[in-house]
């Protein structure tokens, strides 16, 4: 069937049908002037919306914000914020959303590189590219076991800290940015135009890279896409501190906990020796971290663990949870003093299964939303590479 169609029995605008196939959700074959989508095509869409809507508290698809926005950039923000909201272990649909929208709005390919949990080094967080041929080759060069490929660009990027535009890029540089081993898709893999985008987060410290290509040659970036790619990077950024800031609480929760039960396996006595060294060994992470007996005695606590956590304490559902046998890990969030706090919830038992210690770690979560508005953004001149 046509696109016209498959919207209508998606329920879409035709518009946002097309912007789908654009994206690459949708899969379309293009015949003369019109797109063909096949039954299989509409079936795994309406999977892969139904996977996305699970995200969202309200039923909605993530995506079909723009329905009803004003602009494909205002729907993005409401997906993003929705997203970001729910993320805790992985924020990978928030990555995924991101390079999709690049795509569409900006270029013909985008790549989001991360600092890895040990800062040594960059991993690609996501990948995309509007032609099926070229986003594969993408995934391919990314997940490969190669040193990593960029451009003298992209490496001008990490190191100052500022976007590169370049307009219309040589083929020879185009072709350093392709690991040798992959050169011979070359015809596959055109780069006319680059976007190099640093990832800072708050501090201004660079924790990531992205990168937009264009396929097209003479299709020069104007400022308008350039704001929007940096604002694309404060999400990103934004995403990469509230993962990390989640992951923190969740390895502090669990490294207390095993800590915990081998003291209570070798020599309970000991417990109130070595709460105080497991909880203050937390140092340099901003992660709160107390410990209770079972009657709701504080036993220890570290210095982030500040007054303002008493109401979590108080939790008593979480309480019941724990000690009900239900589970000995559970996850709770708060909002405390306007501030969005994860609270990790641990029992640790003796040896026959006896509960004696309830441990709870709190990370107070950045705001989800970059504070740099689109509009508010002064571009910069472009270079032409030579």
């Amino acid at each position: 069937m046509n696109l016209k169609a498959a919207a209508r029995r998606l329920g879409l605008h035709y518009q946002t049908a097309y912007r789908y196939v654009r994206s690459g959700e949708l899969v379309a074959v293009k015949l003369g002037a019109t797109y063909e989508v096949s039954e299989a095509a509409i079936e795994q869409f309406r999977r892969h919306r139904h996977e996305l809507s699970e995200l969202s508290s309200e039923g909605e698809f993530i995506g079909e914000h723009d329905q009803h926005a004003t602009s494909p950039l205002e729907a993005l923000r409401a997906d993003l914020a929705l997203m970001l909201d729910r993320t805790t272990l992985s924020a990978q649909p928030v990555f995924d959303r991101i390079v999709r929208h690049a795509i569409t709005e900006i270029g013909d390919g985008c790549v989001l590189r991360l600092l890895a949990d040990d800062g040594a080094a960059l991993r690609t967080a996501a990948v995309a590219h509007l032609d099926p041929t070229a986003h594969s080759l993408l995934a391919a060069i990314q997940d490969s076991p190669l040193p990593l490929s960029l451009d003298d660009h992209e490496l001008e990027a990490l190191r100052d800290g500022g976007i590169q535009r370049v307009d219309f890029l040589r083929q020879d540089a185009a072709r350093r940015m392709i690991p040798r081993e992959f050169l011979q898709y070359g015809d596959q893999l055109r780069f006319f135009g680059l976007l190099a985008v640093p990832v800072r987060n708050a501090g201004g410290a660079v924790v990531g890279l992205l990168t937009i290509t264009r396929s097209r040659a003479g299709w020069a970036f104007d400022d308008q896409a350039e704001a929007c790619a940096r604002e694309l990077a404060d999400w990103a950024a934004a995403a990469h501190t509230r993962l990390a800031t989640a992951r923190a609480g969740w390895k502090a929760r669990s490294s207390i906990h095993r800590a915990v039960e081998v003291v209570l396996a070798i020599d309970p006595t000991q417990l109130a020796a070595q709460l105080d060294s497991l909880l203050s060994g937390l140092a340099g992470v901003s992660v709160g971290a107390a410990a209770l007996s079972t009657d709701g005695t504080l036993l220890a606590a570290n210095s982030w663990f500040g007054p303002e956590f008493a109401s979590i304490i108080g939790d008593t559902a979480a309480w019941d949870r724990l000690l009900g046998g239900d589970t000995d890990f559970l996850d709770t969030q708060f909002e405390i003093a306007n501030t969005h706090v994860d609270a990790h919830w641990a029992v640790a038992k003796r040896p026959d299964a006896t509960p004696e210690v309830i441990i709870v770690t709190c990370t107070r979560a950045l705001p989800t939303r970059p504070t740099t508005a689109v509009a508010s953004i002064d571009a910069t001149p472009y270079a032409v590479a030579s």
